[in-house]
Parts: structure tokens; C-alpha cells; sequence
């Protein structure tokens, strides 16, 4: 019988708030101090978030009020076909080259 392999014992790091992945403070892609707390990031992407808007993401998942979606482009709205992407339409409808 095999002896089973050693289990690493994982580093403690800090829990990037828009995501909920761990960080280390020294490898982390950015840090930022909110309310005398500092915050460490796994990426860019999500300091930027957490930046625009830190209340929403220090809020519990379950409490938060859905961030409401783009409004929609109305008149300006092009429709074009995914297999024919040269149709573009100001309405929905079927594509006259394939029918989607």
C-alpha cells in the first residue's frame, strides 16, 4: 500500500469581493482602500468594478439590487445575421439569404 502524499496546507489570503476568489496581498493585481479597509484584487478587471461601485459589492449576493440592464439602442438597432453577417436589418426578421 502506497503512503498517501502530503497535503500542503494552504496559504491564508484575502477574499477579492467581486469575485470570491482568494488573493495573495503580494501577488494580487491591485489593491484599494475603501472605508479604511484594503481590498486586493485577482485582476484588473475586477479593482475596476469594485472602484465604480464598492457599496454593490460589499453587500451580500443575496441582498443586492440587480444592476439594471443596458437600455436597448431602439432606432439606431442593426440586426444582422449570423450567417450571412453583410445582411443587416433596422428590424428583426428572417435573413433572405439563409432564413434564420
Amino acid at each position: 500500500m502506497k503512503p498517501l502524499p502530503m497535503i500542503q496546507p494552504v496559504a491564508q489570503g484575502e477574499l477579492d469581493p467581486v469575485c470570491g476568489m482568494t488573493v495573495q496581498p503580494a501577488t494580487a493585481a491591485g489593491s484599494y482602500e475603501y472605508r479604511n479597509k484594503k481590498y486586493y484584487f485577482c485582476a484588473t478587471r475586477c479593482l475596476e468594478k469594485f472602484r465604480a461601485d464598492p457599496e454593490y459589492y460589499l453587500t451580500p449576493p443575496a441582498q443586492r439590487v440587480p444592476k439594471p440592464s443596458p437600455v436597448p439602442a431602439g432606432q439606431n438597432a442593426k440586426y444582422v445575421c449570423p450567417m450571412d453577417p453583410e445582411v443587416s436589418e433596422t428590424k428583426p426578421g428572417a435573413c433572405p439569404i439563409c432564413g434564420m
